[in-house]
């Protein structure tokens, strides 16, 4: 055999440098795509899957506009939507602490004056209170979700006390307005302007965060 010949077998002969492709390999040559193309069922199940929507992920304003649909609670005593209770309800507040006022300036002065006004604006906050009543049991009654709040129990029964107070304050100034000032009459306008406090933040609560009121969107 000729160097020639020999040469040329070892030419041929299969083997790799490297990444360099001699005769007889394929090394640094890409690998055959084998992959077959999707089939139709596989492509409509990924475009289906693709489609669905993520449960559990909710626009924050989705989120409100959910709530607002599905929690609140619109009043039965309303015109055009609006409750008639938070209406009234300041008019018995306003005047029932402007009685204890006037009961500290005749405390203070011993005007008769103020002592007839305590009278007046004590009898004032009682027809309010009532007219406030019938507005916010007109909801109670005829609403469920109101009545299963338990601070619409005490929202309710502590402005009914606050009634009665001011109906027996009424009574007795009637007689003598001066002497039922001190010290009886400023006793309960001061135990009725409390009691309003802790009953308006129970209203409040009932509006804000029951949902008491609100109109659905």
């Amino acid at each position: 055999m000729t160097e020639d010949t020999r040469s040329f077998e070892r030419w041929s002969e299969p083997h790799t440098d490297g990444d360099i492709a001699t005769p007889g390999t394929t090394a640094g040559l890409p690998e055959p795509d084998t992959a077959l193309p999707p089939t139709p069922d596989a492509a409509r199940s990924a475009t289906s899957t693709m489609m669905r929507p993520r449960v559990g992920v909710m626009d924050p304003e989705a989120q409100a506009a959910s709530r607002t649909r599905t929690d609140a609670v619109p009043s039965t005593a309303a015109i055009a939507g609006h409750p008639i209770h938070p209406m009234v309800v300041p008019i018995p507040i306003g005047l029932l602490t402007g009685a204890l006022l006037s009961d500290l300036a005749y405390a203070a002065t011993r005007d008769r004056f103020w002592a007839r006004a305590s009278l007046a604006l004590t009898a004032g906050g009682v027809v309010g209170g009532l007219a406030s009543a019938v507005f916010g049991a007109t909801d109670f009654v005829s609403k469920r979700q109101i009545r299963d709040q338990r601070i619409a129990w005490l929202h309710g029964g502590g402005n009914a006390l606050i009634v009665a107070m001011g109906a027996a304050s009424v009574a007795l100034r009637s007689r003598d307005p001066e002497r039922a000032v001190l010290p009886a009459g400023l006793a309960m306008s001061l135990t009725s302007a409390t009691l309003l406090l802790v009953t308006g933040w129970l209203g409040g609560e009932l509006v804000y965060r029951y949902r008491v009121g609100v109109v659905p969107r």
